[in-house]
């Protein structure tokens, strides 16, 4: 293509820019507000929301002990609570299981109802009445499992949980009960800081054994 060719192409698209009255700025100029990104849509562009490794948290058994402590295992989630939540109750694989010997103190018919996240940091979990079908050792244990997983979740700190959109009164690893925020401070001997992480699913190389070396409407 000649010079003389490529000065003409470029002299007909800047004047048919300006016959649009496309006018290139030649100084900084404020994008006017309804013109910008909002926070979430910046989040959003910024990276994928699905097939992300997330951690959730089962039981298992350690030794001799009586009670068991909090396991975690891998799953391809999206970062949102409502795909922890959901990835939870569906509970331990069979694999993990029988090999792994997990297990969930969160009964099977528990639905989740409504999963939301506060700027505060809190996250409200509200889970059908079939999350009280168990007494309390076992539904301490069902709300370890809960808050562990939850609060691996950048920015939550705090979960508070409801059933059937009333608040609940939680029994902490203490023996104490509150319907305020929960945390993974309230669960000493259930954290699982010195447990073994587990292979993700699907896997065959999940352990036999766990050797001791040893997780509405309300405002905030």
């Amino acid at each position: 293509m000649s010079r003389r060719f490529s000065n003409i192409v470029a002299f007909g698209f800047v004047a048919c820019l300006v016959g649009c009255g496309l006018q290139p700025d030649t100084s900084p100029r404020d994008i006017p507000p309804a013109d910008r990104p909002s926070p979430r849509d910046l989040t959003a562009a910024s990276g994928p929301t699905a097939g992300q490794q997330a951690k959730i948290f089962m039981l298992v058994m350690v030794g001799d002990e009586p009670t068991p402590v909090l396991a975690s295992v891998r799953r391809e989630l999206e970062a949102t609570t409502n795909a922890r939540m959901t990835a939870l109750l569906e509970g331990p694989s069979a694999d993990e299981q029988t090999a792994g010997r997990l297990h969930s103190a969160i009964p099977p018919e528990t639905r989740l109802l409504h999963a939301d996240v506060r700027a505060s940091g809190l996250a409200l979990i509200d889970l059908s009445a079939e999350f009280m079908a168990v007494d309390d050792q076992i539904l301490t244990e069902a709300l370890a499992q809960i808050v562990f997983t939850v609060t691996e979740l950048t920015g939550v700190s705090r979960v508070r949980v409801l059933v059937d959109g009333e608040p609940l009164e939680s029994p902490r690893g203490d023996g104490t009960r509150t319907t305020g925020p929960l945390t993974t401070f309230d669960f000493p001997e259930l954290n699982p800081s010195s447990q073994p992480e587990y292979p993700a699913i699907p896997s065959a190389t999940i352990p036999a054994t766990t050797e001791a070396t040893v997780p509405t409407t309300l405002s905030p």
